[in-house]
């Protein structure tokens, strides 16, 4: 089978699991997952939310509120996302969290220089 030729499984696939090695894993496993968060806490559950986001390096405090917050979360991938979001709603007073924004790129494009905008006025 060809590199052309890879097709992984529809399930393993939505779950972002594939085989070490095979094309694909490469690509997903260099990309940047830039994500925000939306909050909905009890204002008693903030001190254990910070305390929270402190010993994550992928996450930071945004915004803040008394009842919901925002975070911003940037990962090497997606399911890195789920397992902080996981981990927040399990916290006392967490209420909800819903994702606001979410970007994936490959981390070699963003090392990339940008480029000029060809304007009208150009």
């Amino acid at each position: 089978m060809s590199s052309n030729d890879f097709r992984p499984d529809r399930r393993a696939f939505l779950q972002g699991r594939f085989p070490r090695g095979e094309r694909g894993n490469e690509a997903m496993n260099d990309e940047l997952h830039i994500s925000s968060l939306l909050v909905q806490h009890r204002p008693e559950a903030m001190p254990a939310l910070e305390a929270y986001v402190d010993t994550q390096p992928a996450l930071e405090i945004s915004a803040r509120g008394e009842h919901r917050c925002v975070l911003l979360c940037e990962t090497g991938h997606q399911r890195e996302v789920l397992e902080l979001i996981d981990a927040m709603l399990a916290l006392p007073g967490v209420v909800n969290i819903s994702l606001i924004y979410h970007h994936a790129e490959p981390r070699d494009e963003l090392e990339q220089p940008l480029q000029p905008s060809q304007g009208a006025d150009a």
